[in-house]
């Protein structure tokens, strides 16, 4: 298996070591702090993102891509509904948080992994599947299906709502508190502004070979880890 190089690999990498401290203390902190299990989902899945994508973008060999973007998508399609969740417990709204709620937002994740997973067998998620060589640097591409439209657009929504939720949040509160809500505003909409950016090139056709989307957690995080340990996130 031939292995490759790029500059966006160290991003990546710095994200997901710096996502898996946090959720290393999240985890310590569990027992004690209100919201801090959701929040350790939504930074676990931040980082199995990162470090899947990283193993993604050192590979050129076809199969062994589509392996790790399979993988990928535990975090693609579960993200969404995590960081509502999140959202509704910072916005004060825990008690919306039932394991109803979760099994009924979580029905098209579900649907989108399998649909990942028995990829090629159908041309629902990708169609076409291969690799691009971009000037040396090998990256997956494909064809994108009805599916992963369906997926675009139950994500954004979830997305949206959540960050509305938390922008009210900000909006309301004074002190630490609405600098902290102005932090975590800023982290979530890192991720959202470059994935539009990603999508609108890949719609266009533009030369944007590498999703966006995961680099901009390498900023998130450092937003994340300045909000926890400077501000005191769940204290």
């Amino acid at each position: 298996m031939a292995l490759q190089f790029t500059p966006f690999l160290m991003p990546i990498i710095g994200a997901a070591i710096v996502l898996s401290l946090l959720a290393c203390y999240a985890w310590r902190q569990s027992m004690t702090a209100a919201g801090t299990d959701v929040f350790l989902v939504l930074i676990i899945l931040s980082a199995w993102w990162c470090y899947t994508y990283a193993l993604e973008l050192m590979t050129t060999d076809p199969g062994v891509m589509l392996f790790w973007v399979k993988l990928e998508w535990i975090s693609i399609a579960l993200l969404p509904v995590a960081w509502l969740l999140f959202s509704l417990t910072y916005a004060g709204y825990s008690r919306r948080v039932t394991l109803s709620s979760i099994t009924l937002l979580s029905v098209n994740p579900a649907i989108m992994i399998i649909l990942a997973w028995t990829t090629p067998a159908h041309s629902l998620i990708y169609a076409n599947i291969g690799v691009r060589d971009v000037g040396g640097f090998v990256v997956f591409d494909a064809e994108r299906g009805p599916a992963f439209y369906v997926h675009v657009a139950y994500s954004y929504l979830l997305i949206l709502i959540a960050t509305a939720l938390i922008i009210r949040a900000w909006r309301r509160a004074s002190g630490p508190q609405r600098q902290l809500a102005l932090v975590v505003a800023a982290g979530a909409l890192l991720p959202i502004i470059s994935n539009v950016v990603y999508q609108v090139g890949l719609a266009a056709d533009m030369p944007i070979y590498v999703d966006l989307t995961v680099p901009a957690f390498a900023f998130s995080a450092v937003l994340f880890a300045w909000g926890w340990f400077r501000l005191h996130l769940f204290e």
